[in-house]
């Protein structure tokens, strides 16, 4: 019998508890365990550092479930059930699921729920405790959320990332966070003074990249002209607070919510707390230069590049563009690399355009090849074998485990003895089965793939020049993952050297 730890430190922990929840969690469930003569592995404890609300945002409750799943433990341990989830009903009912159908116990501090049992005073009493669990989560977030507006209207900092230039500090009159000039803000002022004065803010970029000066968000960021121009535009600078800076974008993709952040365009500024760190004359002068290059025209945002997401830059890894330039008065589409200086070297896009299907008729002559052959020669069988050899090991431990507990039986073992040995059979148990649920994915990811390829491949040539270029687009990104390009002479005539990574 296996048994695992599941740990999780809650918005509450945060508030009302000081010190390491998780270890403090982990030592009063090993106490435990202690007591109920169960022993558990280091690889058996799962410990969940991010505090997301679905099961998606939470990795190690993703591994946990797929374990459970799979039959590899006889109970999970955790504090109370509301460490298991705090997402919506679809989350709740997968866990229920997992537990039921897998007949695992969850055991917490107060009780040992076993929902796989007749009596379904259990599964109610589950059901119920998550239903309670998720109100409080939403009470919470909200009490969260219509504090941080408050502080924000108020004039506090309630950002998480401090914008470049400021530091952070308590606030001495009551709570809430205060702006503070800290050791950037001389090279903040710089910035604002170079662009006020007239200079590029490629120059700028380059400038603070080749000084080796660290961005406020990531370390070890290089600096960019869309962060620098960000921050010429942000009004923290003179004295303001954003209120509301983001807004939440969801939608629905294969029944499931997709969430993402944009800017809010009903973005307030109300006066802050802090001082500001930019005179507004030389505030002024940077959003006048702004508002010279301002678009003046109707832009159209149609999609132009047909390999728009797909080809990156071999030098620097950023994702090549689409750009044009004018030849006795034709306009001419062209690809290039977008990071600043780079060695690689543009290209006409309708040349790489042109290579690109080439090859991919050169990959639909080998597939068509391999699937003629299939079955006929003999194939790189490696998986199979390992197959085999796992699926055979599996059953070894099956038969070591039977034995076990006959000896068991016979009073041959003793208790500690049959816990000790049988735990560590179950754990070979599991790696076995995860490995051998890796093979099993590749070996039918590669059948697939044999299958598909010829027909993809043949869609795509067909009705690739049919299309506009989002149609375009959209069908090499069924087939590609990526292709990188690689360029360091000057030409229009000189091809590049591009190198695949399909889907297939």
């Amino acid at each position: 019998m296996t048994y695992a730890i599941y740990l999780r430190k809650s918005r509450k922990d945060d508030e009302v508890i000081s010190g390491d929840t998780l270890s403090r969690h982990e030592k009063m469930l090993m106490d435990l365990a202690d007591r109920m003569g169960i022993v558990i592995h280091e690889h058996d404890i799962y410990r969940e550092i991010v505090s997301g609300e679905s099961i998606e945002a939470r990795p190690q409750m993703q591994r946990l479930l797929k374990a459970v799943e799979m039959r590899t433990y006889t109970a999970v341990l955790c504090i109370e059930l509301e460490r298991l989830s705090r997402g919506n009903g679809a989350d709740q009912a997968r866990i229920l699921k997992a537990f039921q159908f897998s007949n695992t116990k969850i055991i917490t501090l107060n009780k040992t729920y076993d929902l796989a049992s007749d009596d379904e005073f259990d599964e109610e009493f589950f059901e119920f405790g998550l239903f309670m669990s998720r109100r409080e989560y939403k009470t919470i977030k909200r009490r969260l959320l219509r504090g941080r507006l408050q502080s924000q209207q108020e004039g506090y900092f309630t950002g998480s990332t401090l914008p470049f230039g400021y530091g952070k500090m308590k606030n001495p009159e009551g709570k809430g966070y205060i702006l503070v000039p800290n050791e950037q803000t001389p090279i903040l002022q710089m910035i604002f003074r170079r662009y006020a004065s007239g200079d590029l803010l490629a120059d700028i970029v380059q400038d603070l990249n080749t000084a080796g000066i660290q961005t406020a968000s990531t370390l070890n960021a290089k600096w960019s002209t869309n962060r620098v121009r960000d921050m010429l535009r942000n009004r923290v600078y003179i004295g303001e607070i954003n209120v509301n800076k983001y807004a939440k974008n969801r939608r629905m993709e294969d029944g499931r919510i997709i969430e993402t952040k944009r800017r809010n365009p009903d973005m307030q500024t109300v006066p802050g707390k802090h001082e500001p760190i930019i005179d507004m004359e030389t505030w002024d002068k940077v959003q006048a230069r702004f508002a010279r290059f301002a678009p003046r025209i109707n832009i159209d945002r149609s999609l132009k590049n047909p390999l728009a997401s797909i080809m990156r830059c071999a030098e620097c890894g950023k994702m090549m563009a689409r750009r044009t330039y004018t030849h006795k008065g034709v306009s001419i589409p062209i690809i290039v690399c977008q990071s600043n200086r780079c060695v690689t070297r543009q290209s006409n896009l309708e040349m790489v355009e042109n290579m690109v299907i080439s090859a991919l008729k050169k990959e639909l002559e080998r597939q068509q090849t391999i699937l003629a052959s299939y079955g006929n020669e003999k194939q790189d069988n490696s998986d199979d074998k390992t197959l085999e050899f796992l699926q055979a090991e599996i059953a070894k431990k099956d038969k070591m485990m039977e034995r076990v507990d006959e000896l068991y039986e016979l009073g041959d073992y003793s208790r500690s003895k049959y816990l000790e040995r049988s735990q560590k059979l179950q754990a070979q148990k599991a790696d076995l089965m995860k490995q051998l649920e890796e093979i099993e994915k590749r070996i039918s990811e590669r059948d697939n793939n044999r299958k598909n390829a010829v027909p993809i491949l043949t869609k795509v040539l067909d009705e690739y020049h049919t299309l506009d270029v989002k149609g375009k687009n959209d069908l090499l990104k069924m087939i590609i993952e990526t292709i990188t390009y690689r360029k360091h002479e000057s030409g229009s005539d000189i091809e590049p050297e591009l190198c695949f990574k399909l889907l297939i």
